[in-house]
């Protein structure tokens, strides 16, 4: 929900993340939706832990500029995180 606004805003390059099942696999739906979207890089980390990383980054998730999120908790926790990096 949040890649298209993104594409609309010319952004050069779209990473997500995206929690895990119970088995540690993606599922193969949301894996086709991201392609078509257009996302690049596909992380598999959901909640806190998928903001924070994405905010400060760790050796195997990049650093990104700007974060959406979905739901409200993302959302406050992104807004911290991205303040407090000056991003």
């Amino acid at each position: 929900m949040t890649i298209a606004p993104a594409r609309v805003a010319g952004a050069p390059w779209i990473s997500a993340a995206t929690p895990p099942s119970r088995n540690g696999a993606i599922d193969p739906g949301i894996l086709v939706a991201l392609d078509i979207a257009g996302v690049r890089e596909i992380y598999r980390i959901g909640g806190a832990h998928a903001v924070a990383a994405l905010a400060y980054g760790t050796e195997s998730i990049a650093r990104v500029e700007k974060s959406l999120a979905l739901e409200e908790h993302g959302l406050l926790l992104q807004n911290l995180l991205f303040r407090r990096i000056h991003v």
